[in-house]
């Protein structure tokens, strides 16, 4: 095959890719959406210059970019380009661990958890030697993965069950009383957002969330680091998640999520959308200063 043909090749892969329909993965396409779109609400000059040399006059929150991280996980090419990139969007922290004595080093091995690799993708957008192309993916990287890390099932998971994905549940209010068997980490990433949005469109209800977002909080929110929030999204997993869900039983039967639970939670879904946005916005102007 010709150097040309080789080359557009791979360009026709990236835009199957890139154009192809996203299924459901961590806050679904609705949050990641959310959180890129407040967090460009409010970047400076140099980040919003830099990012257009990336991505010209695209939003970060069009999905093609802010849901990127998510589709390439069946590309074959993007396997061989960044192996084991699909463990990239959690770190797994069991609840029952003692924080106090917790080594990130060892949870994360080979570098392959969020807390590793969202910092590694910030210095290779602020790399000037690296291609044109590296950088760009790096922001579709970026852009993800901060609001992965708010997800709290994407920072917690109890004895094997994979951050929820175990555990078997339907939805207390589901017309007929014939809810759908789903899991826990879906109603967390998909349920709960779409019960926050109350039917408002993603970008409506993402200008909502922003403005309810007070001058104290953003600076609040904007403390701390990476590890940090990681922490306090385990926190939520142990105190608000898996609260009054039991362990699942040899027979496998779904447990019923009151509308209680349901409603309790919205709440923590928009703060920590609120917070994704909060921080992404951080981290994209200093990488871009």
């Amino acid at each position: 095959m010709s150097r040309s043909a080789l080359k557009g090749s791979i360009l026709a892969l990236f835009v199957f890719v890139v154009l192809s329909p996203a299924p459901v993965w961590a806050w679904g396409q609705e949050g990641h959406r959310i959180v890129a779109r407040i967090a460009e609400a409010h970047l400076s000059r140099k980040a919003r210059d830099g990012i257009r040399d990336l991505i010209g006059d695209r939003s970060i929150a069009d999905v093609k970019i802010a849901v990127w991280a998510d589709q390439i996980k069946r590309s074959a090419f993007y396997k061989r380009r960044y192996p084991n990139n699909q463990l990239w969007h959690y770190i797994d922290l069991d609840v029952k661990t003692d924080l106090a004595s917790l080594d990130f080093d060892k949870v994360c091995s080979h570098d392959d958890c969020v807390w590793k690799r969202l910092p590694q993708f910030v210095k290779v957008i602020q790399d000037a030697e690296a291609t044109f192309q590296n950088r760009r993916e790096a922001l579709f990287f970026v852009v993800h993965l901060v609001g992965d890390a708010h997800q709290p099932l994407h920072c917690a998971q109890r004895g094997t069950d994979h951050g929820g994905n175990m555990v078997r549940v339907k939805l207390a209010h589901d017309e007929g009383g014939h809810a759908p068997v789903t899991n826990l980490h879906r109603v967390w990433d998909t349920d709960l957002v779409q019960e926050a949005m109350a039917g408002l469109q993603w970008d409506e209800f993402a200008d909502r969330l922003d403005s309810q977002i007070s001058p104290e909080q953003r600076k609040t929110w904007a403390d701390g680091d990476l590890k940090t929030w990681i922490l306090d999204a385990h926190k939520l997993a142990r105190e608000k998640v898996y609260a009054g869900v039991p362990v699942p039983g040899a027979n496998g039967a779904p447990f019923t999520l009151s509308q209680k639970y349901l409603d309790g939670n919205t709440e923590v879904v928009k703060g920590q959308l609120q917070r994704a946005g909060v921080r992404l916005t951080k981290i994209l102007n200093e990488a871009f200063d």
